[in-house]
């Protein structure tokens, strides 16, 4: 009769085990959803920032060129890359600055504001994400 009484008393004993093992577990999966939401953000950041450099850096100063020079047409340049930029893949809230450093640069920053659900519980809301890419007409 003791062994009876004993196994009744530890029965449930390993549900409470087993229920933080699954909220943890459920933790777990939520984090690398996460990573993947940001990685996907940063991925798209980095495509824009490239396709708008390239389209940035395609705007030729034409007199220039006549004379033997490659050359970027400085304000046609970093209008062409703005444009280029928010037309690749249109988000909200997504800024977009472009510069010409060089006579044959042109350099595009991109940054987008991240909005975490899962990190958002411990205090880390929204975080930015940017790519900055480069292209000159003789490189690409």
């Amino acid at each position: 009769m003791r062994r009876n009484s004993l196994a009744r008393d530890e029965s449930g004993t390993v549900l409470p085990a087993v229920i933080g093992l699954m909220m943890i577990g459920l933790l777990l999966v939520g984090l690398v959803f996460e990573l993947a939401r940001w990685g996907s953000l940063w991925r798209e950041t980095a495509f824009v920032a490239e396709a708008a450099a390239e389209a940035g850096a395609a705007t030729i100063d034409l007199a220039d060129l006549r004379s033997g020079t490659l050359t970027l047409s400085p304000d046609l340049a970093i209008a062409s890359a703005v444009t280029a930029g928010n037309e690749a893949r249109p988000r909200p809230n997504r800024v977009i600055t472009a510069a010409v450093p060089t006579p044959d640069l042109v350099c595009v920053n991109v940054s987008q504001e991240y909005s975490s659900t899962l990190l958002n519980l411990f205090g880390a809301a929204s975080m930015q994400v940017s790519a900055t890419a480069c292209a000159s007409p003789a490189r690409g």
